[in-house]
């Protein structure tokens, strides 16, 4: 079975992922980690430092926490560096990668800093833009249950949490240099890690392809995506990484999730992380033409994988994994929170519609019929979900009720797609009169609700963000500009064309004439 993530993927005709496809077995390749490390091939000497620009690679010193100096931004070549994660599948990872940094199950060993990230967790920004309570939540799940086995998925955790620690200390006014040396420590902190995580990924995919694999393998491969996808979603410069990830992705939905009759043989665990997932593509594809792809095939999908199917069974999955001990006010806070969630589900897919339309848009005329039929369609949603819109707009505040946050969230994507909707048009300055209740309703939302809590700033970044291109009031554009600003110290993908940020396009701009590949070279005007 061959599977070359790290070449872009080709367009093929239409997949089906709930298709049976004949699965190749592969042999085991796990190694034992009592044996003695084992010399790298050739073919690893040729990748480049995964770990700091510019220097060697060395093992990651969990023991004692030593970390080496340097440039602790990510290599921008990650084609080039992912290579051996994937080649696993087809040769043994033996061949690839020193077998040196592989613990036995449960014995990562962590210094104080690890140590400090890994708890960090249930305080996460993460945690606050999923939602659910810490406690039952599936992230607790995989914090309690799969990562005290798999040393991957707690280098993700850790990676993630030193990025997020590392924005807190940036974010500080202080100034104080002991900040900035703590904030320029966790950032190497969260390289190393993010870099171990890649090299665990190989041996769990290897393991996840068996067809004896167990729920866990699939639950910590899953996780493991998902963590260093939304790691990526924070750093720009893996841009090129998520790519490579989502693509085999998308390769192992086509090759190895399927039963004897095509049937879903996912896990609850691993739906949940697959609707993630999804997420997270469709917003990066906002900003980045190498993504979405997953999220439409998943859209195209039979009832098996399609993402309205993952959305539901996101919905229900805590109470099968948690067990008998699932809560019911817990069960209440599902049921509660159901239908604003139902509202964030259908914006997804409008954001995607949004997408697919400013791609054909792009130095074509416009097409008017087709910008008339998505914008019945956006309408028609906001109709469905009139109740959630309404709430939103007349609630004074959130009355310590997590659904309230879930309303504010789902109102402020509609909105925002509203806008991005406006720009489809043959030039931005062009200001449709709904433009200003919209705009009006998307900053009342944001007003108050920033006001009782400022941390979800980060949650609702991509709504502001959208709406600063609108905005022409200087004082309501200058509060926007501040809260995307301080949004962007974590958030590295802002989930939005740059240009329609960084400058005023000339009229007659379409809306995604400037998107590109991230990492390619400058945007050439059509």
């Amino acid at each position: 079975m061959k599977c070359e993530w790290d070449k872009p993927v080709q367009r093929r005709r239409q997949r089906v992922f709930g298709q049976p496809v004949k699965a190749t077995s592969t042999p085991s390749s796990t190694p034992d980690s009592a044996q003695p490390p084992t010399e790298a091939s050739p073919a690893s000497d040729e990748q480049k430092s995964l770990i700091y620009s510019g220097l060697e690679e060395a093992p990651s010193t969990f023991e004692n926490c030593e970390k080496q100096d340097g440039d602790s931004r990510l290599v921008l070549d990650t084609r080039q560096q992912l290579s051996p994660v994937y080649s696993a599948r087809t040769n043994s990872p033996q061949s690839a990668l020193s077998t040196s940094h592989i613990p036995l199950s449960n014995s990562l060993k962590l210094c104080p800093q690890d140590h400090e990230c890994f708890q960090y967790i249930p305080n996460s920004f993460l945690v606050q833009f999923i939602g659910k309570p810490w406690q039952w939540s599936m992230l607790s799940y995989v914090h309690s249950e799969i990562a005290s086995y798999e040393s991957g998925v707690m280098r993700a955790f850790i990676a993630l949490a030193s990025m997020e620690l590392r924005c807190r200390y940036m974010s500080s006014h202080s100034g104080d240099s002991g900040d900035i040396a703590t904030a320029q420590q966790h950032e190497i902190l969260a390289t190393d890690h993010y870099h171990q995580a890649l090299r665990d990924l190989s041996r769990l995919l290897d393991r996840a392809s068996q067809p004896a694999r167990t729920d866990r393998d699939l639950d910590s491969l899953f996780a493991t995506w998902f963590l260093l996808l939304w790691v990526g979603y924070y750093n720009v410069e893996l841009a090129r990484a998520s790519q490579v990830h989502l693509s085999g992705i998308r390769s192992f939905l086509v090759e190895d999730v399927h039963g004897p009759r095509g049937q879903l043989c996912l896990p609850p665990a691993s739906q949940q992380l697959l609707y993630f997932i999804s997420i997270v593509d469709t917003h990066l594809a906002l900003g980045n033409l190498g993504v979405g792809q997953l999220t439409q095939e998943l859209l195209q999908a039979d009832s098996h994988l399609h993402q309205d199917r993952l959305f539901q069974e996101a919905r229900t999955c805590l109470p099968r994994m948690w067990g008998p001990e699932y809560p019911a006010e817990q069960l209440l806070d599902d049921l509660e929170n159901y239908r604003p969630l139902s509202f964030i589900q259908a914006c997804a897919k409008l954001k995607v519609e949004v997408w697919n339309l400013g791609l054909a848009l792009r130095g074509l005329t416009v097409n008017q019929s087709s910008l008339d039929q998505l914008w019945q369609k956006i309408k028609h949603n906001g109709q469905d979900f009139l109740d959630v819109l309404a709430l939103a707009r007349i609630a004074t505040n959130s009355g310590g009720r997590r659904v309230m946050w879930t309303i504010y969230h789902a109102a402020l994507e509609y909105y925002a797609i509203q806008i991005l909707f406006s720009c489809l048009g043959d030039s931005k300055s062009t200001f449709s009169p709904w433009l200003d209740n919209t705009l009006r309703d998307l900053l009342g939302i944001a007003y108050k609700a920033l006001g009782e809590k400022p941390v979800m700033v980060y949650r609702y970044a991509w709504p502001l963000a959208v709406a600063l291109i609108r905005i022409r009031d200087p004082i309501h554009k200058d509060w926007v500009a501040a809260q995307v600003k301080r949004a962007s110290v974590l958030i590295g993908n802002p989930g939005i064309p740059k240009h329609l940020l960084e400058e005023s396009p000339p009229p007659n701009t379409p809306l995604f004439l400037g998107l590109q590949h991230q990492g390619d070279s400058e945007a050439q005007e059509i």
